[in-house]
């Protein structure tokens, strides 16, 4: 994921505060993350994000997440909402790749899930 720094932590802080998410056993930029990019697998079932790091380059913050999937991704669904609750106009794209295949799903406000080809 790339996002701004300065928005993401506006939206992860709004969060956290609004919500009254206990920030000692939790992040509120990964509780962020959780509660607004939700990757199911075709029965529905929640599928949890691993970290896999994070760089700084500029203004922009760089953050991988895996999911590790036998056989694999194919017919997951993703849920994208990352900074919607701050911009109306927001997209997102979310770039998945898996077994030699890429996929790209685009992501505005209102959508819900999207299943990966």
């Amino acid at each position: 994921m790339r996002i701004f720094a300065d928005d993401f932590a506006k939206a992860a802080e709004a969060r956290a505060r609004a919500s009254g998410v206990a920030t000692r056993t939790e992040s509120p930029y990964l509780g962020y993350v959780r509660a607004t990019l939700v990757l199911t697998d075709p029965a529905g079932r929640p599928i949890p994000l691993g970290w896999c790091g994070w760089r700084r380059v500029g203004d922009l913050i760089w953050l991988c997440f895996k999911v590790t999937a036998s056989p694999g991704p194919s017919g997951f669904q993703v849920a994208d909402k990352i900074l919607f609750d701050l911009y109306a106009d927001q997209i997102n794209i979310v770039q998945a790749t898996y077994g030699g295949n890429k996929a790209n799903l685009l992501f505005t406000r209102g959508d819900g899930f999207k299943r990966l080809p």
